[in-house]
Order: structure tokens, then sequence, then C-alpha cells
């Protein structure tokens, strides 16, 4: 994941999207979005402001299913959800069926008035893997990801 992390705010590398939020009094967004640099703090970290590319989350969904990153033991307990758990939520990752013999594997963030949001998935059973992210709130990367994760579910 050459290209991602948590950088400080004011120090962003080149090529960064910077995310675009409605201020949280704005119900409607009525008004400009405006940047999301000072939302996030000093640094990103693992509840936000984080820095990815499509490319880098997808090979890691894939170097995770490959066993390159932990032992094939060790994800298979980390999708399985935890007895008094979320049904659909193992130790980190979404673990939903989608279609008849296809589960979808991943793990999203952002959300209201954060200007980011993202999806990274697997299907399970073929491999097919995607990623979506966005510099605008949760909700439209979330639709995005959920066609894309349905439509790969249900390729042979």
């Amino acid at each position: 994941m050459g290209a991602s992390g948590h950088f400080f705010s004011r120090a962003l590398p080149d090529r960064v999207a910077v995310g675009f939020r409605y201020r949280e009094d704005d119900h409607f967004g009525i008004d400009a979005r405006q940047d999301n640099r000072d939302f996030l703090g000093y640094r990103g970290n693992s509840c936000g402001g984080g820095y990815a590319t499509v490319g880098d989350m997808t090979a890691c969904l894939g170097a995770l299913r490959r066993g390159d990153i932990v032992a094939p033991a060790l994800v298979e307990a980390l999708l399985t959800p935890p007895p008094g758990g979320l049904r659909d939520y193992g130790m980190g990752f979404i673990v939903r069926p989608l279609a008849p013999g296809r589960t979808l594997v991943g793990h999203g963030g952002g959300g209201p008035h954060s200007g980011i949001g993202g999806m990274s998935g697997t299907i399970r059973e073929t491999g097919w893997a995607f990623s979506v992210l966005g510099n605008y709130d949760a909700h439209f990367t979330g639709a995005i990801a959920d066609d894309i994760a349905l439509l790969l579910a249900r390729l042979a």
C-alpha cells in the first residue's frame, strides 16, 4: 500500500483528493460544500483521515485472501462473527450473503458530514474484488459499492 497512509493534515502529499462536506447545520445541503481537512484533525487515524488509492485497497484484499498478510486460519477467525456479535460482521469485516452461494467480505467507512466515504470488498467464493472511494459523504460511495457487489456476486 505504497500510495496510502495517515498523513498530517497540513502536509498532504501531492495528488491527494480532499474531501468536501456540508456543514453539520446545513441539513438540506443548500450551501456550498467545505474542505474537510479541519474536520479530520491534525493527522489521520483509524477513525478517519486515512488516504488510499483504489488499487492499494483492492490489492490489500487480495493479499489478505491469499494469506500474504496473516495466516489463513487467522483470516477465517476475522471473518467469523463472534458469539453475541452482529450477524453480518466478523472482527472488523462485513460478512454478508449477497446471492445464492456468494458472500461479500469487506469494510467501509465515512459518515455524515465527513466529506469522505469508501467501501472495499471481495466476493469470497470467486475472488472478485472492488474498491469505491469518494470525497463526498459516505452514502454516495455506499450506494455505488452495493451495486458493484451485487453485480460481482452474480458473475460466474
